[in-house]
């Protein structure tokens, strides 16, 4: 958990990456593939997180060689505002947590990161959040962790220019071996059952740009009727229906 770790020389390390969700979100993809490398590599690794409204896997099935850690989480009463679920989350995270099981802690989100506290943190964008609540968590997922991981440039300069933090930048990568070898059949089967399409990968919420997507394709309906959008995810922590 600090970077003074010392290891005996042959000895695995003992690794707890920590996500919020086991819903297909991009944090939690994320978490899961860098486990698996992790793990494929010869290290010990544990993949906590969530489970949401009584999910008790993961949405695809994880390496054996990585072991899960969901925590139960069900749905809070209908009044329950978002400040109150993410401190409710935070708190069913933090307790369930065991950080003495490990040499390192690696939080993906600002949920993982406020149960945990001192750890390596990857940022993958920042928030601007007016909820109180949600802005202290914010706030304290960035400034807490003793080493910071960004996934761009981008990102790592809003780090340094808005808290004088230096971060490592570690970008993306594509499992190119997966999409390669993706069977033509299964290739036409979507070709067949959407036609023409243009296709988004991600959530739908304001820094995505979704409402600006489904207006320039609403432009391009005019011109080429055939022409689909198609939304691959959208679960998210917050409620963008409006």
């Amino acid at each position: 958990r600090a970077p003074t770790v010392c290891l005996s020389r042959g000895r695995r390390v003992k690794i707890a990456l920590l996500s919020y969700s086991t819903k297909p979100r991009g944090g939690v993809v994320h978490t899961l593939a860098l486990a698996e490398t992790l793990a494929g590599a010869g290290e010990d690794v544990t993949v906590w997180s969530l489970g949401r409204g009584g999910d008790t896997e993961f949405f695809r099935t994880v390496d054996p060689a990585v072991r899960l850690r969901i925590v139960p989480f069900p749905n809070g009463p209908a009044t329950e505002t978002v400040g109150e679920r993410v401190l409710r989350s935070i708190d069913a995270l933090g307790t369930a947590f065991t950080p003495d099981d490990y040499d390192v802690v690696h939080a993906q989100d600002c949920i993982s990161a406020n149960a945990v506290g001192n750890c390596v943190r990857t940022v993958h964008h920042i928030d601007h959040f007016t909820t109180p609540e949600l802005a202290a968590c914010h706030e304290r997922a960035i400034t807490t962790p003793h080493a910071h991981i960004c996934v761009s440039h981008a990102v790592a300069d809003e780090l340094a220019q808005g808290w004088g933090i230096k971060a490592e930048v570690i970008p993306n990568g594509v499992a190119y071996a997966r999409f390669a070898t993706t069977p033509e059949t299964q290739r036409r089967r979507w070709k067949d059952q959407l036609g023409r399409y243009v296709l988004t990968v991600g959530g739908i919420e304001p820094r995505k740009g979704s409402l600006d997507l489904l207006e320039a394709h609403a432009h391009l309906r005019a011109q080429d009727p055939d022409l689909s959008l198609v939304i691959a995810g959208g679960e998210t922590l917050f409620d963008y229906r409006e």
